[in-house]
Parts: structure tokens; C-alpha cells; sequence
């Protein structure tokens, strides 16, 4: 079992960190040369779970992730499990005591993103998987993605998208 401190502690945090400022970063407010990069997918999300074994089991099974990492306050306050598959890295974190997903609108982080290629497979397994998920497929031609967002057992709501660049025509 690994402690925080470890190096893959340290490497998700800095992971963490970077995704966070990285969305938030107005490029018209960097001084010129100081933005040479661009984020063109999200890759990690963390979310807190109330049994993160659970949690574990559908993220595995919905997205095809596999466990990496485990880390676990000698006291239980806390249980975190980092699973990983197809450039994605999720971060599942039970913490005693935390408050459940609100069921209205509220501030703060409502939903994350994630890019993938095919989209009509990701919706399939998702919906023969009885996930609650949106209708349809949509699509947005002036962002030239086509999307669906669906909800994990907690209540969270993850988007998928695909990127038609040569054009969101129907298939």
C-alpha cells in the first residue's frame, strides 16, 4: 500500500495542479510567449465517492480503467484509488464525512470532459449498460464536436465528446 508522500503522490498532485491551472488560464491575460502549450483533452479528473470500492468496480467496468494505485490514511479518514486506461487517469477519493453530490444546481465544478474517438461506441456501452445518460448523440458545429453527457452512480455528470474537424455532418 502506498502513503502520500510517495512519488506517485507527488506526481498526481503536480497533475492535479496543472490540469486545474491550466483551465483556468485566460490566454489573453499571459504575456506574449508565455502560453507555448495547449490543453486539448481532459485527462484526469478526481472525484469523492461515498465507497470507493464501488466506485472503483463501475469506473473499471463503464470506462475500462484499471487500478494503479491505491493510497490509505492509517487512521481511514480516507481512501484514495487512482485507475488508468486509454489516456485517462481518474482519481477516486472517499473521505470520511463528505457531503453527497447536491441534487439542485449549485456552485462550483458541475461536470468534467473527456475526448474520445469513437463516440457511438462510448454511448453503446453506456446505454446497454443502463447508465443514465442523455437521448441522443448531439452535435455542436461551432465547436465541431459531437456530445452526451451521462451520470456515474454518485450523481456526477461526465461529458464525452468526439471532434468532427472536417465537419459534423450526420453519419
Amino acid at each position: 500500500m502506498m502513503r502520500a508522500g510517495d512519488g506517485l503522490t507527488r506526481k498526481v498532485m503536480v497533475l492535479r495542479v496543472s490540469v486545474c491551472l491550466a483551465a483556468g488560464i485566460d490566454a489573453q491575460e499571459m504575456p506574449p510567449g508565455e502560453m507555448d502549450f495547449n490543453v486539448v483533452g481532459l485527462s484526469f479528473i478526481a472525484i469523492q465517492v461515498r465507497d470507493d470500492s464501488a466506485a472503483a468496480e463501475w469506473y473499471t467496468a463503464m470506462l475500462d480503467l484499471d487500478e494503479v494505485n491505491r493510497l490509505e490514511a492509517q487512521d481511514g479518514r480516507y481512501s484514495i484509488r487512482i485507475l488508468t486506461g486509454g489516456g485517462l487517469s481518474v482519481e477516486l477519493t472517499r473521505v470520511s464525512g463528505a457531503a453527497p453530490v447536491p441534487a439542485g444546481p449549485h456552485l462550483g465544478l458541475f461536470k468534467a470532459g473527456l475526448f474520445v474517438d469513437n463516440i457511438e461506441a462510448a454511448f453503446a456501452l453506456l446505454r446497454s449498460n443502463e447508465v443514465d445518460t442523455d437521448r441522443a448523440i448531439s452535435t455542436d458545429r461551432a465547436l465541431q464536436v459531437r456530445t452526451f453527457v451521462f451520470r456515474d452512480p454518485e450523481g456526477n455528470r461526465l461529458q464525452v465528446f468526439e471532434r468532427c474537424d472536417s465537419g459534423c455532418g450526420p453519419r
